[in-house]
């Protein structure tokens, strides 16, 4: 399933604006900007799309595409989710025997909830909220259990974002239910996780730290080092909210361990920032500077305008706080620019 994703367009001035772009023959997609692209996806990109061409059928074809999609950083990853979603309709139009037609519907669902996600992140919630009851109809009909407890879950975060926080506990609480009964574990802690988020923004703080420490033994047990890493991340933010700054910076820094083994760069930008949160509790405004600088570098290297945002905030206060303002102004100028966009 698809993780959210930020867009790159905004970033460009601050990285570079050399445009390279990719012939449609082999890449399939219009204006895709290679040079705008992190070396890790271009590899991806290539190495999926080598087995796409070779494919000898659309479900090989498919699968390549899906490969492409769920790991890809930079947002062009959209692109190839819309050009996937065609290519399973066109598919299902040709009359598939009984066993090809599941596996289409079940890539279908899979790519109505990913298009879902696309426009959550454009904050098109309408949109998002009427593809993720697209996917969780589809997969209700194909008796796809685990596509029902995601689908559920995932309209649960829409009404989450929304303030509608009854709905969105009914819908994590039913996912939560149905991943349990199918023994789920993975979409269980994501649940739990959520959950535990909806108690944090409600203040309830003991009880999310509950929840967060029960995603994390969830996630210990199936050994999902990404899992893992969101949960010391979210376990070190109550911390720090405690006051409990020892505890807080010890979670943080396990977290960006992991984030940085396993290559998770967004991981590692959204927690070097927390981590800049830490020292900035404890006056230690250099160790806060180093932090955020990192996490900024990041972003402009994975094109995150959102983890930009949340690093020029920071730095601008910080530089501010040292006497530097131009420095400070900056960064300024640059959060607004990635607030507005």
């Amino acid at each position: 399933m698809k993780k959210l994703l930020y867009i790159l367009f905004f970033i460009l001035p601050l990285i570079g604006s050399t445009q390279n772009y990719g012939g449609k023959a082999f890449y399939l997609v219009d204006s895709l900007d290679l040079d705008a692209l992190p070396k890790s996806d271009i590899q991806l990109i290539d190495s999926c799309l080598k087995v796409y061409h070779n494919a000898k059928n659309d479900t090989g074809k498919i699968n390549a595409l899906s490969n492409l999609i769920e790991p890809m950083m930079h947002e062009d990853w959209s692109k190839y989710q819309f050009y996937q979603h065609n290519l399973i309709e066109a598919a299902l139009k040709t009359s598939p025997s009984k066993k090809e037609l599941k596996t289409l519907q079940k890539s279908l669902a899979g790519s109505i909830n990913n298009i879902g996600y696309y426009y959550q992140d454009q904050g098109k919630v309408k949109d998002a909220l009427t593809y993720f009851e697209k996917s969780l109809k589809l997969h209700e009909q194909i008796k796809d259990k685990e596509g029902v407890a995601g689908s559920l879950n995932n309209i649960g975060t829409v009404y989450q974002g929304q303030g509608q926080i009854e709905d969105a506990l009914d819908y994590l609480l039913k996912s939560l239910k149905l991943n349990e009964e199918i023994g789920n574990k993975n979409g269980a802690a994501f649940s739990i996780h959520n959950i535990a988020n909806i108690y944090n923004a409600q203040g309830k703080i003991n009880e999310a730290l509950d929840y967060f420490l029960k995603s994390l033994k969830l996630n210990e047990e199936i050994n999902d080092k990404n899992g893992i890493a969101n949960s010391y991340n979210s376990i070190g933010f109550i911390y720090l909210k405690q006051g409990k700054i020892n505890k807080a910076i010890d979670f943080q820094s396990r977290s960006l361990k992991i984030f940085e083994e396993i290559g998770n760069l967004e991981g590692a930008a959204f927690t070097l920032v927390n981590i800049g949160d830490v020292y900035l509790k404890q006056g230690q405004t250099k160790k806060a500077q180093k932090s955020c600088e990192r996490s900024l570098t990041i972003a402009k290297e994975i094109g995150f305008p959102r983890l930009a945002k949340r690093a020029s905030h920071r730095l601008s206060f910080i530089y501010d706080k040292q006497g530097n303002s131009d420095k400070a102004f900056e960064m300024y100028k640059l959060f607004i620019q990635m607030r507005d966009s």
